[in-house]
């Protein structure tokens, strides 16, 4: 998203995902660097799966900023077209 400042936006694994109460919404969770966002999610639904790709971007710092070197825990929500319903929940940088 070019509003942010986010150059080199890449797809990244993430490790788990949470269904809510009427299946219609993904929570995503994923870890990230210091210097990096949340840039996009994508979801493709199809009848057998759903396909979620969560976006990091590298974001522009001032000249001699330096961020610590470590990982922190990012999520967000995805609302789905049509429930999970049995469908496969698939990581979309994986695939």
């Amino acid at each position: 998203m070019s509003d942010m400042g986010l150059t080199h936006i890449l797809p990244v694994k993430w490790h788990s995902c949470e269904e809510s109460s009427d299946g219609r919404t993904l929570t995503v969770h994923f870890y990230r660097s210091m210097d990096r966002e949340l840039a996009s999610v994508e979801c493709q639904e199809t009848e057998a799966e759903v396909r979620v790709t969560v976006l990091l971007g590298l974001r522009r710092m001032p000249d001699g900023v330096v961020l610590p070197a470590m990982l922190i825990g990012g999520s967000t929500a995805v609302t789905l077209r049509k429930p999970v319903s049995g469908r496969t929940v698939i990581d979309g940088s994986t695939a």
